[in-house]
Order: C-alpha cells, then structure tokens, then sequence
C-alpha cells in the first residue's frame, strides 16, 4: 500500500492497503494473454475493474460492507468512527463491482440480498 493513499480516495480501506500499482501494470501488460481474470473478493478487484476488453469474474466472498455495518454498531471511540467510513466506501464500491464484472458470486443469500438491496435503494 502506498503510504497514507487511502486519505486521498474513496476506495475502501481493504482495498487500499492490497493495491500494488506494479502489480497493476502488469496486469494491464499481460491481459490479452488471458481469456477471463478472476477476482477472489473486492480486494483484487481494483486491478481489472475498469479494464476493458476481457471477461470479468468475482467471488465477493461475503457482502464486507454489511460486515463493517455491524462492527460499527458494536464499536467504540475511532473504530466506530473507521467502521463507519469504511462501511459507505465498501458499500459505494460493491456497487461499482456489481456493475463493471460480468459474473459475480457470493456466499451466501444473505449477503446477496443486502448487497442488491443496498444498489437499489441508490438506484431509486
């Protein structure tokens, strides 16, 4: 992660602290040598986001941004205050995901179903 970079976007803090511009660049580089890149969770996500050209696939694991909407209830002091923030930026950012991957998957429906209630509440 480059030092202090998340205070300067809107990215979740997760995905910030993974993002490596060389490993970015390469990505970018070799792209064409691959029929479809896969993302294990919002984490990766950023490197092919907005890539044009090949196939997108992502395994959001679990709905983080419902995760941290927990935690900020049972929070105190700063980390509520983190949790807060980092809950609209990964919520804000599972959207984006939605919408740029051409096939998504998540663990459960629970998750889903908050994610996809969360994008239509701001689509409305």
């Amino acid at each position: 992660m480059q030092t202090l970079l998340f205070l300067f976007n809107r990215l979740p803090l997760q995905v910030n602290y993974y993002y490596d511009r060389r490993i970015a660049q390469y990505i970018r580089r070799h792209k064409s040598e691959y029929d479809i890149v896969f993302c294990n969770n919002i984490r990766t996500a950023e490197y092919v986001r907005k890539l044009n050209g090949i196939k997108k696939a992502i395994d959001f694991v679990d709905a983080i941004s419902m995760n941290y909407e927990k935690a900020q209830k049972l929070a105190h002091g700063i980390k509520k205050w983190i949790y807060a923030i980092d809950h609209k930026r990964c919520l804000r950012y599972e959207r984006q995901v939605l919408n740029s991957f051409d096939s998504c998957a998540i663990i459960s429906e629970i998750d889903k179903q908050y994610i996809l209630k969360c994008q239509q509440t701001s689509m409305s």
